[in-house]
């Protein structure tokens, strides 16, 4: 069965437009559930409390947990979100905060890591846009480590069309495309199998016989490309009291952690994810933060 998670809001959406058409090329029985039709309650600190001790009963079949059991018995999993504010409508993330459930869609290994629970193997994200900067590292980026990270679904494929509102854009020639580009993939039709760069959308893209492409900066296109993408851990103020670390995918994310937490920040027992350089230059970084942050600099 798929899960069609409709996150659309516009009668007229163009990404549930790209969704139909998905699902219509899938051709598979789907249940719907769209977000617009649900009232979340507020997760506030006595949801928390009462979610905490049902999962400590293991008391699942609870309807607090219905979307997280319907989410992790789906064999395939198809989101529509159109691309809001470098990310997509609120109401995915409060779906998404009432599925990530202890012991229902993830678990915890001993060592303390995430590991995913969930039946699917793959997970279709649509998207539109109406301008060209869609960087995928926002909104695909979030529902990808998610789905990857936590839950377990390991092929989590891309699906967009985008500059939708340009001034001269051909609107419905670009859905077209967007049509086509999924039929191809589908039906298996070869295109690029090595990672080009595409000008016209300003990014990177590599097409694969078994799922549709992949897009966006280079070192995400490569590693896609090679299926084996980069791991850095590492430990800050919020990790430290815990047994695991938390980690980024470019070592870009893992400098951020450090500007914006440099007391807390650590990298000690973590070394080997990491070059000689690359150590190096965090630990420089951090020197020069503590010691303008004591008024020694």
């Amino acid at each position: 069965m798929i899960l069609y998670i409709n996150a659309c809001v516009r009668k007229e959406s163009r990404t549930k437009r790209l969704a139909d058409f998905l699902l219509s090329k899938l051709d598979e029985p789907y249940t719907e559930v769209r977000l617009a039709d649900i009232d979340f309650p507020v997760t506030d600190e006595a949801y928390l409390a009462k979610r905490d001790q049902l999962i400590a009963a293991e008391e699942f079949s609870n309807p607090m947990f219905s979307l997280a059991n319907q989410f992790a018995s789906a064999d395939s999993i198809v989101i529509a979100a159109p691309y809001w504010d470098l990310s997509f409508p609120a109401a995915l993330k409060q779906y998404f905060e009432h599925i990530n459930a202890l012991g229902v869609t993830f678990t915890y290994t001993p060592e303390g890591f995430p590991k995913g629970l969930c039946q699917a193997k793959i997970l279709y994200y649509v998207t539109s846009a109406g301008g060209d900067y869609v960087p995928t590292e926002f909104g695909f980026g979030y529902v990808k480590a998610l789905a990857q990270d936590y839950y377990g679904i390991s092929d989590v494929r891309l699906i967009r069309a985008a500059g939708l509102d340009l001034d001269g854009a051909d609107q419905e020639q670009i859905m077209q495309d967007a049509f086509q580009s999924i039929s191809d993939h589908l039906e298996g039709r070869p295109k690029s199998y090595t990672p080009q760069y595409d000008p016209d959308n300003r990014c990177w893209k590599v097409d694969f016989t078994d799922r549709v492409s992949e897009e966006g900066d280079l070192l995400y296109v490569v590693s896609e490309f090679a299926r084996s993408g980069l791991y850095f851990p590492y430990n800050d103020s919020s990790s430290r009291d815990k047994d695991y670390a938390g980690h980024a995918h470019h070592f870009e994310e893992v400098l951020r952690a450090l500007l914006e937490d440099p007391e807390g920040f650590s990298i000690r027992g973590l070394e080997e994810y990491y070059s000689l350089q690359e150590q190096e230059l965090l630990a420089a970084v951090q020197n020069r933060l503590k010691g303008m942050s004591s008024g020694n600099d």
